[in-house]
C-alpha cells in the first residue's frame, strides 16, 4: 500500500497544483469579462502591491452632465428644466460657443454619440436656450484645432454674424492664462484684471473640491481683413472668458466596495488622470481611496512631456514607504504614464489599469 501510494504521488507533476490553481483563478476570471493573455499573468496579479488607475470611465461612469454654468454675472444650476437668463449676453455666448466647439454627432435613434464630454456640453447649451443642430455646426465650421492632451485644449474657428469666431474650450489651466478679457452680462468686454483672475480660479477650486469637471470657455471675434490663423498658437491668443462649464461625472456604484476589497488584501491604489488635481482628489475620497488630504503629485508643463524631477520622486518614494500597509494613494499626472509606472515600480509591483483596455 505504502508502496501504491508513493508511486501515485511520484507520477504528479511537482507544479501540477499551482497549474490547476491558476487555471482555476484565470476561469473565474473569464466569467467576469476578463482577458488573459498569459497565465503566468494571473500569479503576477496575486501580487500585486499597488493598483494604478485612471479616473474618468474607471472610477467614474463617464457620462457626463452639465450642473452648474458660471459667467460674470453668476453662477447658474441646471437641473434639465430651468431656461437660460433672459438678456443675459454672456450666458448666451458661452452657450454658442461650448455648441461650436464640439465634434458630437447625432445617431440613428434620435440621440448625439460622440465623447461624453461634448455631448453633455450640447445638451446644456440646449438647455440654456440654444439648440445647434450639428449640421449647421459643420457648415459654419472654417478650421479646427484638435483637443491637444498636452495644452489640453480645442478650439474651432466658426463663421456666424458675419464674422468669424475663435471658440474654445478646455482646463481651466489653460484657458484663462490665454484670456485678456472677460465677457459681461450686457455683452460689454473689459480687460481681465490680476483680481477677476483670482475670482475666476476660486471659483474652478470650489467645483474642482466638489468633485466636479470644469472646463472654461472663451472666444474671440477675427477682425474682417483678418486671414484663418494656420496655426493654433496665432488663434488660441488674447481670448474673451466667457464663463465657466461645471460637470458631473458620478463614480461606479461597485467600486467603493472593490477598493474596500483591496485595502483589505493590503493593496494600494494610485489615481493617474489628467483632470484637475483638486477634482481627482475629491473623487478618490468619495471612494474611499484616499482621506481627506491625499499626496497630490502634477506635472508642470515640461514633466508633463519629460520626467518629474529627482525631489519630486523623493517625495512620491518617501510618502510610499511612510504610508506603506496604510489607507493612502497618490495621484500623479496622466503623461507619459510608462514613464511614472517605470518610476514607480522601483518600490512596487504595478497592475495598470485604464478604462481602453
Amino acid at each position: 500500500m505504502v508502496f501504491a501510494v508513493g508511486l501515485l504521488v511520484g507520477n504528479v507533476p511537482e507544479g501540477l497544483l499551482s497549474v490547476i490553481t491558476l487555471a482555476l483563478g484565470v476561469r473565474a476570471l473569464v466569467r467576469r469579462g476578463a482577458v488573459v493573455k498569459r497565465l503566468s499573468a494571473v500569479e503576477t496579479l496575486g501580487s500585486t502591491d499597488v493598483i494604478c488607475t485612471d479616473k474618468t470611465g474607471t472610477l467614474t461612469e463617464n457620462h457626463m452632465r452639465v450642473s452648474i454654468v458660471w459667467t460674470a454675472s453668476g453662477e447658474q444650476h441646471l437641473d434639465g428644466t430651468s431656461p437660460g437668463r433672459p438678456g443675459d449676453v454672456a450666458m448666451r455666448d458661452l452657450a454658442v460657443a461650448m455648441a461650436a466647439c464640439t465634434n458630437a454627432q447625432p445617431d440613428s435613434a434620435g440621440g448625439t454619440v460622440g465623447d461624453p464630454t461634448e455631448v453633455a456640453l450640447l445638451e446644456a447649451a440646449a438647455r440654456l436656450g440654444h439648440r445647434l443642430t450639428t449640421t449647421d455646426r459643420d457648415q459654419d465650421r472654417r478650421r479646427q484645432f484638435h483637443f491637444d492632451p498636452v495644452l489640453k485644449l480645442m478650439s474651432t474657428l466658426d463663421e456666424r454674424d458675419g464674422s468669424v469666431w475663435v471658440d474654445a474650450k478646455g482646463a481651466p489651466e489653460a484657458v484663462i492664462p490665454r484670456c485678456t478679457k472677460i465677457a459681461e452680462p450686457d455683452g460689454c468686454l473689459h480687460p481681465l484684471t490680476p483680481e477677476e483672475r483670482r475670482v475666476v480660479e476660486q471659483r474652478v477650486d470650489t467645483y474642482a473640491r466638489q468633485g466636479l469637471r470644469v472646463l472654461a470657455v472663451a472666444d474671440r471675434r477675427l477682425q474682417a481683413e483678418q486671414p484663418l490663423p494656420e496655426r493654433r498658437e496665432s488663434a488660441e491668443l488674447s481670448l474673451t472668458l466667457l464663463g465657466l462649464v461645471a460637470m458631473l461625472d458620478p463614480p461606479r456604484p461597485e467600486v467603493a466596495a472593490a477598493v474596500a476589497d483591496c485595502h483589505t488584501a493590503g493593496i494600494r491604489i494610485t489615481v493617474v488622470s489628467g483632470d484637475h488635481a483638486l477634482t481627482a482628489a475629491a473623487i478618490a475620497h468619495q471612494l474611499g481611496i484616499a482621506g481627506e488630504q491625499p499626496m497630490v503629485v502634477t506635472g508642470s508643463k515640461r514633466s508633463a512631456v519629460g520626467t518629474l524631477d529627482d525631489k519630486q520622486w523623493s517625495a512620491v518614494r518617501a510618502s510610499v514607504r511612510r504610508h506603506a500597509g496604510r489607507r493612502a494613494a497618490a495621484l500623479l499626472p496622466v503623461h507619459p504614464p510608462s514613464r511614472y509606472q517605470y518610476r514607480y515600480a522601483e518600490l512596487n509591483l504595478l497592475a495598470p489599469s485604464i478604462d481602453a483596455l
